[in-house]
């Protein structure tokens, strides 16, 4: 199969990680952080719920717009990040084999033994196969030629790596 990663492909990449593997863990830390910090500020204070509860909401509504703000500031920069002429980028062949999962590009030739390949996730538009915890070739779902192509790749992808 033949596909072309973009720079657009890679920012999709990290956004899919971030908010499907940090985002939520952030928030936790977060929401527990703003909590304690509410009611250490009122210790020795009488106790008003109507004004933790404001306090809680205008902190966790402040925190919310920070991470967010953040967040598209660094996906951005992270788009900007592959070299033109660098491996992350361009064409690509993949390709299942008997011993593995071979990327080929102009400039290297990836095997991947099945074994080495940790998951298969999918959202919308691409299928990610990771290989480490952060790192994950790239399918963008319009490289297949139609809907039966791309049930029949993935099905022998998930059977040899799972294997």
């Amino acid at each position: 199969m033949k596909t072309e990663i973009t720079r657009e492909d890679y920012l999709q990449f990290n956004k899919y990680f971030f908010y499907k593997n940090k985002l939520k863990r952030t928030f936790i830390i977060a929401s527990i952080s703003i909590i304690l910090w509410v009611f250490i500020l009122h210790i020795g204070e009488p106790f008003d719920l109507f004004e933790i509860v404001i306090e809680l909401i205008a902190f966790y509504l402040c925190w919310t717009l920070f991470v967010l703000i953040l967040t598209q500031i660094g996906l951005q920069k992270i788009k900007k990040m592959p070299d033109k002429d660098g491996n992350i980028l361009g064409v690509k062949t993949y390709l299942l084999e008997e011993n593995g999962f071979r990327e080929i590009t102009d400039t290297s030739e990836t095997l991947t033994k099945w074994c080495g390949i940790k998951k298969i996730q999918e959202s919308q538009d691409y299928y990610y196969v990771f290989v480490d915890k952060i790192a994950a070739y790239i399918i963008p779902k319009r490289s297949f030629l139609n809907k039966n192509e791309e049930d029949e790749f993935i099905k022998i992808l998930k059977e040899k790596s799972e294997n």
